[in-house]
């Protein structure tokens, strides 16, 4: 089948959906219509990118009854939609989910568009539950140990367990002075195209870590371009005797370093990434234009910190994220961690685990780690409920 597809898992069954003139169905039945009664599950899982499906993997293994939801229409579509020349962080042999290798060269980086087909793949190929097409616009705590979760389409679910997979990059980060510039047309990173971009235009990129200086190298060859740099970067080389610096990260455990340790707030003040052709005098040469720090806007003109100016036609905002969970309405602690309220998990938080957890390369151990919490809660959960029902049987037997 092609198109837009969901599997459902009802009663332990799996069937594979398509969506036909914007109707889910399954094998003929057709899904338009939102029950009035909520859908049980034991988990549901938010969000189908690389953690959220990494945690189903790690579910169906254990047997329990859950459902991923997926606000896009396609599983991949949140890397698909992503800027023109975007290509992984991390290398392949680092960036596949548990269960399912990310196929071609081992030490080279996957497209967004190979990794969007590959989560679908992968989503294919497990059989995991994934309703595409359910926004989360509210989770609530209905009384101790039930969570009620309510989408776009009028579609609710209840679980005694919640996975929050929605990832670090939530609400691009705007500053407040890219209202003083009305002339000048805006775009963020996350989903920019260079095609919408008239030709000869003067483009200003703002933000210079790994995605600002990849856009502005894109650029280049066809916009006058600019890139507004923050503090100074600490750059990796891309390889250490003969192999990736991710491998020799990741075997001298600094991708495993907590925040507060010596050496993960070092990496968190340097953000250190490997040099891949993209170092300002890499950009430079390309013919990149570099500017200090942008310290304001005024209609069609930027000022920076060092007292210079440049008329613009476009910025890109590559300054990062901000999370938003507005939509989960009730009080909790959205520090460091995996469950701030009991039944609640987390996963793909910035520093959760360590460095990794943002990375794709910490879906796979990550998982592993909130699952074992999930599923332990979940035991826990079965042995209460068998015990009281051990109880009610013998009160009425001695009755």
């Amino acid at each position: 089948m092609r198109g837009n597809w969901q599997l459902l898992r009802n009663g332990g069954s799996n069937a594979m959906t398509d969506t036909q003139g914007g109707m889910a169905v399954v094998f003929g039945r057709e899904l338009t219509k939102a029950s009035s009664a909520p859908e049980a599950f034991d988990v549901i899982v938010i969000g189908a990118g690389q953690s959220g499906l990494a945690m189903g993997h790690r579910l169906a293994q254990a047997g329990v009854r859950f459902v991923i939801l997926e606000a896009l229409s396609a599983v991949g579509n949140v890397w698909r939609r992503r800027y023109d020349g975007l290509t992984l962080f991390t290398p392949r042999t680092m960036s596949a989910l548990p269960g399912l290798a990310l196929d071609g060269e081992r030490d080279g980086y996957a497209t967004r568009d190979e990794f969007g087909s590959y989560l679908e793949s992968y989503a294919r190929r497990l059989n995991l539950p994934v309703y595409l097409d359910h926004r989360v616009v509210a989770l609530e705590q209905h009384g101790e140990g039930t969570f009620f979760v309510r989408c776009g389409n009028g579609r609710t679910f209840t679980a005694p367990s919640v996975i929050v997979a929605t990832g670090p990059f939530q609400v691009p980060k705007i500053p407040a002075m890219a209202a003083d510039a009305p002339n000048i047309a805006h775009y963020v990173a996350e989903t920019f195209r260079s095609a919408a971009i008239q030709d000869r235009s003067r483009v200003l990129v703002v933000g210079d870590g790994a995605s600002g200086r990849d856009i502005a190298a894109g650029l280049s060859r066809d916009h006058e371009t600019f890139l507004a740099a923050g503090k100074p970067r600490k750059m990796l080389p891309e390889r250490v005797f003969g192999r990736s610096v991710w491998h020799w990260l990741r075997v001298l455990g600094l991708l495993s370093a907590t925040r507060k340790s010596l050496i993960g707030r070092f990496m968190a003040r340097a953000d250190p990434f490997p040099h891949r052709g993209n170092a300002l005098e890499d950009l430079s040469r390309m013919g990149v234009r570099i500017r200090p720090r942008l310290t304001g806007l005024d209609r069609s003109s930027a000022s920076f910190a060092d007292g210079s100016n440049q008329q613009v036609d476009v910025v890109i905002w590559a300054t990062g994220y901000r999370d938003d969970y507005s939509w989960i309405r009730f009080e909790m602690d959205q520090g460091e961690g995996i469950e701030p309220v009991p039944g609640l998990f987390f996963i793909g938080r910035p520093w959760q685990f360590g460095r990794r957890s943002s990375l794709i390369a910490g879906a796979e151990p990550d998982s592993s780690i909130v699952s074992q919490a999930v599923l332990a809660r979940h035991r826990h959960k079965i042995s209460g409920h068998m015990g009281a029902n051990n109880k009610a049987a013998l009160n009425r037997k001695v009755s």
